[in-house]
């Protein structure tokens, strides 16, 4: 009976003699003699089971690969919770902590290194990396789902998050004195937590579960999926009041101003006409696009066209309150006409907004929201205000309306704008940076950065 072969034993093994080798001379400096007594072998094994060296490296690239997705895996299915999972991650991928390999992480540094000039390394790197960079999409994109990540763009944070830590292997490998020693996994929790914002920061213990818990927490970890918390209430709060300051004026305008003007001795058909002035609404399709595509970049996208229709409607109500004759009926009706276009306009924004600014957990209420914000203020506009006509005269009722629309534009002067992808056609403007952020280190002295 033939023995079996141990061809796969024998690869194995240089290929380990490799990566011990790399790890203290470099991928040039490991000659075959070197790799061979590392792996205990004689050289002339070497080159029979390989063909070159650069095949050696190929199979040392898959090696480790495999490997630190086998460590990753067993180190993440002790977590369940996203936050937790994503800082477990970047420890694994640095070798941080419990999970130091030198040698490894040695090799893995210079076979990126031989990526730039070896198409079937860059390959088998690039797959790895892509591997990487899927598996933190996966997991940025379950937190954001739950409510514990505010993430819209999982694939970009997760390639961001990757990028960064192969940036720290190159700048360890070529300036080490420039990395303060133990700062590489702070600083790129620090980096991820403006990525994707998590409820508390993942640079703090209180992020991480100690792994000798982690199955018991994660049995009763409740589910925050749905949860209200003072972040969620903000946002509610911001689309409530804009969508209230669309419906204030509307409210008016359809309830309202029907009853003045008839009591006024309006004909019924001269009522009628006016229903044209909301075309604006049924419109808005046709500027959408420029809404979309065109806004100051110091503002931002969103915050543009919504504080710049505020308050050109509360300038407007201002106006009808306080200049002479505009209670006139052509003055008045060319007036809602244009409140009517400004609110439509304020309405594709605030639509915008509320897509980028939510998380899809979030978004079914704040549906409801939405509905409902317009309706109180229709209610406000077209009741409220109407019984109080009598006592508040002309000027006072959109007196009162101009201050409404004013106040409603403060929460979204409080909220920073969103991030997100700049469109063709687009300016060219960066969007705002997290504030622990730059090139290699990801905080700085005076924002408080303790690494």
């Amino acid at each position: 009976m033939a023995r079996p072969s141990n061809t796969h034993a024998r690869r194995a093994q240089i290929v380990e003699g490799l990566i011990e080798v790399m790890a203290t001379r470099g991928y040039d400096g490991a000659s075959t003699a070197d790799i061979a007594r590392a792996a205990g072998l004689a050289p002339g094994l070497v080159h029979y089971h390989f063909e070159s060296k650069l095949e050696i490296l190929v199979e040392a690239v898959r090696t480790l690969a495999a490997r630190h997705t086998r460590a990753l895996e067993a180190a993440l299915a002790d977590e369940a919770w996203p936050p937790a999972q994503l800082a477990t991650l970047v420890e694994v991928h640095l070798g941080t902590g419990a999970h130091v390999a030198p040698a490894a992480l040695a090799s893995w540094v210079l076979a990126g290194a031989e990526a730039l000039r070896e198409p079937r390394v860059q390959a088998e790197v690039a797959l790895a990396l892509g591997a990487l960079v899927t598996r933190a999409a996966d997991i940025i994109r379950r937190g954001h789902t739950a409510g514990l990540l505010d993430c819209a763009e999982p694939a970009a944070a997760a390639a961001a998050l990757i990028a960064t830590i192969q940036g720290y292997f190159t700048v360890a490998a070529t300036a080490r004195a420039l990395v303060p020693a133990g700062s590489a996994a702070t600083c790129t929790l620090r980096m991820l937590d403006g990525l994707v914002r998590p409820r508390t920061s993942l640079a703090r213990p209180a992020a991480r579960r100690p792994a000798s818990t982690a199955a018991r927490g994660r049995a009763r970890e409740p589910s925050t999926e749905g949860a209200v918390t003072p972040a969620t209430l903000a946002r509610f709060t911001l689309l409530g009041t804009l969508y209230f300051a669309q419906g204030l004026p509307f409210g008016f305008f359809v309830q309202a101003l029907p009853v003045l003007l008839r009591t006024a001795g309006v004909s019924l058909g001269a009522i009628g006409l006016a229903g044209v002035l909301v075309l604006p609404w049924a419109l808005k399709f046709l500027w959408a696009p420029v809404v979309d595509r065109r806004w100051w970049p110091r503002l931002g996208r969103r915050r543009t066209w919504i504080l710049g229709m505020q308050l050109a409607g509360t300038l407007v109500l201002t106006a009808i309150a306080v200049v002479p004759g505009a209670e006139a009926l052509p003055a008045l009706m060319a007036a809602m006409l244009v409140l009517n276009l400004i609110a439509a306009t304020q309405d594709i924004a605030t639509d915008g907004l509320a897509v980028e600014l939510l998380p899809p957990a979030e978004r079914g209420l704040a549906n409801g929201l939405q509905v409902a914000g317009y309706r109180v203020g229709m209610v406000v506009g077209g009741g409220v205000l109407l019984g109080a006509y009598e006592t508040l005269g002309h000027r006072g009722t959109f007196g009162v309306m101009a201050a409404l629309t004013a106040l409603a534009s403060l929460p979204v002067l409080l909220t920073p704008e969103p991030r997100t992808v700049a469109l063709a056609g687009a300016p060219a403007a960066a969007p705002p940076l997290p504030r622990h952020s730059s090139t290699s280190c990801a905080c700085r002295a005076r924002d408080g950065c303790s690494c």
